[in-house]
């Protein structure tokens, strides 16, 4: 704003956090009208590599299955490298969601994830 001459006009608010509004989650609304609110991570744990991956390059690719109470109930490895995949199922397991919601009410749903350890190239 310091090289705009004519300055600037209005309130610039910052926020820390923003609060849960279901509205801030992605969603669709389908050709009957009905509207879909998909899955939000609200928790979690990082997974735990053992120290002799640190720095080394690895992904996991997972579908995940989320209940009505937003707790993870099965984890299916897509692909990915072998000494990554136990850590990361490990994590995922302990996830929390806000479930998918239909109309307003929580569905079971499933979901996608991928995880990239070491450098980027």
């Amino acid at each position: 704003m310091e090289n705009n001459p004519g300055g600037a006009q209005g309130q610039v608010e910052c926020m820390t956090s923003i609060p849960f509004r279901p509205e801030f989650r992605t969603g669709v609304v389908t050709d009957k009208g009905v509207l879909v609110l998909a899955p939000r991570r609200v928790s979690g744990v990082q997974p735990r590599l053992p120290v002799e991956l640190a720095g080394k390059p690895g992904t996991v690719y997972l579908k995940i299955t989320i209940g009505t109470d937003g707790k993870v109930q099965n984890v299916n490895v897509v692909g990915g490298d072998e000494p990554f995949i136990g850590p990361v199922v490990e994590a995922v397991k302990q996830d929390v969601y806000e479930p998918q919601l239909i109309d307003g009410k929580p569905s079971v749903s499933t979901t996608e994830a991928s995880y990239h350890f070491g450098p980027r190239h």
